[in-house]
Order: structure tokens, then C-alpha cells, then sequence
């Protein structure tokens, strides 16, 4: 529940060991040991953001941990998503956003020319409940 080092650790070596070309990651809510970690020794093709950008071939793809407000961020009948994110999704206007967080709301969502992804694929008591989205760039 609040990502110990050693979870970290484990978690960076499955990750690496990926088979694909770039790997891109963010800190979730019970991540409390990497926020504004720098981490280092991460191969050049895994990317950790916090707070920061990365440019992979030009795709325009915005990650963030919590979804914007109104959009795949409803648990019953409250909307957790941000106001603030979602007036700058709105004037940014990616090509695709991907979050996670609000367990329920998993799905994807086309609104105004963007692809949303909520890809929280766990339940409330963090039993894997679906599987991950693939979204083609």
C-alpha cells in the first residue's frame, strides 16, 4: 500500500525486461517513495515521469495518474477527476490520455479528438480485475 523500496526495485526489473521499444511509467497513489525520486540506471528506452515530459517520435500522448474531471473518474455517483487537468487536457488537446486511479472507472472514452484510457485493471481491495488496454499510436 505504499510501494517499498524493494517493490521498486522488483517492479524496475520486470519493467525493463519489457520486449518493447520505450517503456513509460508514473508514480501512483501509494508510490510515496518515488515522488520526486530521481531515479538512475534505468535503460535509455524506460522513462519515469514526475512532474516532467519525455519526446518518443514525436507522439503526442499525455500520462497522468488521476483522470480529468467528468471523464472516466466516476466511483458510484462521485466524479474524482481533476477540474484543473481537464482544463488543460482541453487546451493542450493530445492525441491520447492515459490514467489510471479511479478503480471503477476503467474503459476507454473518444471525446473532442482524444482518446481517454482509464487503465486501472485492479478493485478496491487490489484484486486484478481486467486486462491492460492496447492503444496503437
Amino acid at each position: 500500500m505504499n510501494g517499498s523500496s524493494s517493490e521498486v526495485l522488483d517492479f524496475m526489473r520486470w519493467f525493463s525486461a519489457l520486449p518493447y521499444a520505450h517503456k513509460v511509467f508514473v508514480a501512483g497513489n501509494h508510490d510515496a517513495c518515488l515522488y520526486e525520486a530521481v531515479i538512475d540506471g534505468l535503460d535509455s528506452n524506460c522513462h519515469y515521469l514526475c512532474n516532467s515530459s519525455v519526446e518518443i517520435d514525436g507522439v503526442d500522448v499525455l500520462i497522468t495518474h488521476a483522470p480529468p474531471y467528468g471523464i472516466l473518474d466516476r466511483d458510484v455517483s462521485i466524479h474524482y477527476g481533476s477540474n484543473e487537468l481537464l482544463s488543460r487536457v482541453t487546451a493542450v488537446r493530445p492525441r491520447k490520455h492515459l490514467f489510471g486511479h479511479i478503480h471503477k472507472a476503467n474503459g476507454l472514452e473518444e471525446s473532442g479528438g482524444i482518446v481517454f484510457s482509464n487503465a486501472a485493471i485492479m478493485d478496491e481491495h487490489y484484486d486484478m480485475l481486467r486486462e491492460p488496454h492496447l492503444i496503437k499510436l
